[in-house]
């Protein structure tokens, strides 16, 4: 017997289910839906995934990782070292191997949501585990995704990290820059173009993933002063979660910097319309793994 599972994780894998569960019926009866939590989950996104079985009518098994473990196995001896892009253990030993254990031997089928305007293989295909992609094969592109997600009820939208004093800041960089404009920043913006500028994440995965900006990390430390302090407890003298940015030495005015900067950077974007809900300019940030927010 093949099982057919579905990891949910972002709204991708979300617009995933929620296809299957609309064009192909007979399949979403025996379909299991799974997420795998790191022990370093926002707990917006946790509420939000606790929530979804209200939407999908059927139940979401919570697989348990354990990424502070890792780390600190990793983080000892002559050679410890932090989660990188040139040693992402982070997503095969929080992710990826307790998915892994939670399938056990069985064979299966894995329902991913990887984009129609992705390049990318996916898990990798093996004799006991194959990948299937429903967006891809409903030529569902990154606005595609937006439209449908946007479109449910906002208890049912991944958590969109809204960072108020951001989008301040982006109205004043747009006046700033723009003065002869006589309408304002927002006048400029869809509903999805506002919910992807004006988070504090581009995700929703590990609090203290390496893989997010500056400005993100500026988030964290305003939105969630203490998993700021936990990411930044993990930082040695000889190293940190990213090069030349150690988080002991993030000063408040350098925080004011970065957050000035992106808002600039948002403002600049809107005036050039490089951002639209239904194309590829759409802003889009790859995961960094199968399972970190996609």
């Amino acid at each position: 017997m093949t099982r057919h599972v579905l990891g949910i994780s972002g709204k991708d894998s979300l617009a995933t289910a929620l296809l299957v569960k609309a064009y192909k019926p007979e399949l979403w009866q025996s379909l299991e839906l799974f997420t795998t939590l790191t022990g370093a989950d926002y707990p917006e996104t946790v509420t939000w995934l606790q929530r979804l079985p209200g939407l999908l009518g059927k139940p979401i098994e919570f697989v348990e990782g354990d990424l502070p473990g890792a780390i600190a196995r990793y983080s000892t001896g002559d050679r410890a070292f932090l989660p990188s892009g040139r040693a992402r253990y982070c997503t095969k030993e929080a992710k990826i191997q307790p998915f892994e254990r939670w399938l056990g031997k069985d064979k299966a089928i894995l329902y991913t949501g990887i984009r129609a305007d992705e390049q990318r293989a996916g898990y990798k295909t093996s004799e006991q585990i194959s990948s299937v992609f429903p967006l891809v094969e409903f030529d569902f592109n990154l606005g595609r995704v937006w439209a449908l997600i946007l479109g449910l009820d906002e208890q049912y939208q991944p958590p969109t990290f809204y960072w108020e004093s951001l989008h301040e800041l982006a109205r004043l960089a747009w006046r700033e820059s723009l003065p002869l404009f006589q309408t304002e920043l927002d006048d400029h913006m869809s509903h999805a173009q506002k919910v992807v500028l004006m988070s504090g994440r581009s995700r929703p995965n590990c609090y203290f993933c390496f893989n997010q900006r500056q400005y993100e990390i500026v988030w964290l430390r305003e939105a969630h002063p203490q998993l700021f302090a936990q990411m930044m407890a993990y930082e040695k003298q000889d190293y940190s979660w990213k090069q030349d940015f150690p988080l002991r030495e993030l000063t408040q005015e350098r925080c004011d910097q970065i957050k000035w900067k992106r808002a600039r950077a948002i403002a600049s974007s809107v005036a050039s319309q490089q951002f639209s809900a239904d194309a590829d300019g759409f802003e889009s940030m790859a995961s960094c793994g199968l399972f970190c927010g996609k």
